[in-house]
């Protein structure tokens, strides 16, 4: 038995210790980071927003990314170089801490120009247009999808796997996602919580029940294709005929549908590739990885606009 005063200190000891070591540890990076300057895994120093950590990538164990974009890149190449763009944009560019594009008139494609055959590709992203109660032109449709390598920047990829495609007049809340192969076409909408995208402006908060950030991610593995939207898989194919079987790279495209077009501005804040070497262990995410519906729509197109 220690005296009365020495457990006391043994305890005030162990509490030094103890405390420094917690600390330490509340202050890791969190999965994901992309070294000691990034607090999160939005790879911010100054840490993320409570919605931030909320997508595909950490919910279901996939890090470390094999490839990773936060657009602020230490060489000054702003943006990357393995991004690029088919069309005239009104501005493209590296633009606080996201790629941002603006666009007037005609169409505008934006390829990562990186190719895999499987793997995961996710995405944080964010769209707006001109006011939909003013006669100022229609909105911009938007499609985020993985297309083969080589493919040309076209509306309407004969192989395409859709992550996320919707037009403002016509969406409302709700995206599509899907897959185009000759001979099979299949779909499904996605509602995100939040609203899918903004009018007129910015919204402020980044809250997931009212800014317009959304996080698409695709899964494409050797034998079926899941589809994530905010953290979550809502969506899985595995018929052979929804299957490319091709390296494919990502694409945003912003398509116009009349002369005269409202201006349309996107924000996409990172992009992620993983491969498929780990994944979740827990039951229920396995469970609803494995059980998640699939495409539904077999006739309608995947994607506005084809």
């Amino acid at each position: 038995m220690f005296p009365r005063h020495l457990s006391r200190l043994r305890i005030r000891l162990a509490a030094a210790v103890t405390v420094p070591l917690l600390a330490s540890a509340l202050a890791l990076p969190l999965v994901g980071t992309a070294g000691p300057a990034a607090a999160g895994s939005c790879g911010r120093a100054s840490g993320c927003n409570r919605y931030e950590l909320i997508h595909a990538g950490s919910t279901y164990g996939w890090y470390p990314a094999a490839t990773r974009n936060e657009f602020i890149t230490a060489d000054g190449a702003r943006p990357p170089r393995t991004w690029s763009h088919v069309g005239t944009p009104f501005a493209w560019s590296d633009k606080f801490g996201t790629l941002q594009i603006e666009q007037h008139s005609g169409d505008l494609y934006t390829d990562w120009n990186r190719s895999h055959r499987t793997g995961r590709w996710e995405v944080r992203f964010r769209s707006k247009t001109g006011n939909q109660r003013t006669p100022s032109g229609a909105p911009y449709q938007v499609k985020i999808e993985l297309v083969p390598t080589g493919t040309r920047a076209t509306r309407c990829a004969p192989e395409s796997v859709l992550m996320a495609g919707y037009d403002p007049a016509t969406a409302g809340r709700t995206a599509r996602v899907g897959v185009t192969r000759p001979g099979f076409r299949a779909s499904a909408p996605a509602t995100p919580v939040g609203p899918l995208f903004d009018v007129v402006k910015w919204n402020g908060t980044q809250d997931e029940h009212v800014g317009a950030w959304r996080v698409w991610a695709v899964e494409v593995g050797r034998d079926h294709i899941s589809w994530f939207l905010d953290g979550r898989v809502i969506r899985r194919e595995s018929r052979p005929a929804a299957l490319i079987g091709k390296p494919l790279h990502l694409r945003l495209s912003l398509l116009a549908t009349s002369p005269q077009m409202a201006p349309a501005m996107t924000q996409l804040d990172w992009a992620r590739y993983w491969t498929l070497k780990r994944t979740t262990k827990a039951r229920k995410k396995v469970r609803a990885l494995r059980h998640a519906p699939g495409l539904t729509a077999t006739t309608a197109s995947p994607a506005p606009g084809c």
